[in-house]
């Protein structure tokens, strides 16, 4: 958070609103990387609520992912943006 205090996809809208909850991007309990930067996001509670939502009705991750030695990220960070923002 101290990283990114705004949230993500806010800023992809060109607004500022602070995050409020740091994320994984892809859950680990899908196999999400843990601590990888690349699997984190700052978001609103709102944004947070509603990807947990999406990845909840889909019992997956919402983005396509690749592995990594340290588990799985994003393929394309930007794909999660398009989604919450629907």
């Amino acid at each position: 958070m101290d990283a990114h205090p705004l949230c993500e996809v806010s800023l992809s809208e060109k607004k500022h609103h602070a995050g409020k909850e740091c994320d994984h991007i892809i859950p680990i309990r899908f196999g999400g990387a843990k601590y990888h930067p690349a699997n984190l996001i700052s978001l609103t509670v709102f944004y947070h609520r509603r990807k947990t939502g999406k990845e909840k009705a889909r019992n997956a991750p919402i983005v396509a992912w690749v592995e990594t030695e340290w588990g799985l990220v994003p393929k394309n960070r930007d794909e999660l943006f398009g989604l919450l923002k629907r």
